[in-house]
């Protein structure tokens, strides 16, 4: 049996959303330095958002979350949290 093709159609999608929501984050909070290294699509308080991880230094790390309205991509909250 031949192995199923790889749906590059779908990742591509999954990449491109991704790029989106890294870019409405970043508008929303031009002054973050570093990258998200995790995006997501969720609600904040019922409104669709963006949120954004992104973790500074090492010993200890600074884990900081950016919430983005997506419609605007305007920011909603940030939390960090030190670890």
């Amino acid at each position: 049996e031949a192995a199923a093709e790889p749906d590059t159609a779908a990742n591509d999608e999954t990449v491109d959303a991704a790029r989106r929501a890294a870019a409405c984050l970043q508008q929303a909070f031009p002054d973050v330095t570093g990258p998200f290294v995790h995006v997501r699509r969720a609600a904040y308080e019922g409104e669709p958002a963006f949120l954004g991880v992104v973790v500074e230094g090492t010993e200890p790390a600074v884990v900081t979350i950016h919430v983005a309205a997506i419609g605007g991509c305007t920011g909603l909250a940030v939390a960090s949290q030190t670890g």
